[in-house]
């Protein structure tokens, strides 16, 4: 709101780090659909962005809706090569999975914390390759997979740091100005 001239400057620092959260969702999303160009490991990909999914699933729902989720799932898709529609449906799952266990995560140890990721990931990678074979019939190697969800869930602690460190910044309460 502005009065005289003035800028809102509470409104407009709550809006900014309000913004940095969604912004490093977007970095998460991106890290996802980036290519690493590591040697033997052109088929690993890791899916960084169910870290904030997960993470603000269940520290600040708010922050992260269901159909942001559903789009991020889309984004992922259309830029990936997937089929439309298979990360949304995931990322929704995940979304919905989170809310419903929040309460029980928020109040456990961090180890709790990683094992609730590790699960989720591992779900979520799995689905995939339940996905794929039954699209080509045949059982599809798990190597690459399994090595997506282990570099994602070695990877969760350092990103969770992050996350950790943006939550801090936010608003303690979020009602609109």
């Amino acid at each position: 709101m502005m009065l005289g001239g003035y800028i809102n400057y509470e409104g407009a620092r709550w809006v900014a780090r309000m913004g940095a959260a969604q912004m490093t969702t977007i970095l998460f999303l991106l890290l996802s659909i980036v290519s690493f160009s590591l040697p033997y490991t052109e088929s690993v990909r890791p899916l960084f962005i169910i870290i904030p999914i997960y993470y603000w699933g269940i520290y600040r729902p708010s922050l992260i809706p269901a159909v942001l989720v559903f789009v991020l799932g889309l984004i992922v898709d259309f830029i990936s090569g997937f089929p439309v529609g298979l990360h949304a449906a995931l990322f929704v799952v995940v979304h919905v999975i989170m809310r419903s266990q929040r309460l029980f995560l928020m109040g456990q140890p961090y180890l709790m914390f990683w094992l609730g990721f590790t699960v989720i990931s591992t779900g979520v990678y799995m689905a995939q390759w339940f996905f794929f074979s039954l699209r080509y019939l045949s059982l599809m190697p798990v190597t690459d997979i399994l090595a997506s969800n282990l570099l994602t869930i070695l990877m969760f602690p350092l990103m969770a740091l992050v996350l950790t460190f943006i939550q801090r910044i936010l608003p303690p309460n979020l009602k609109s100005y």
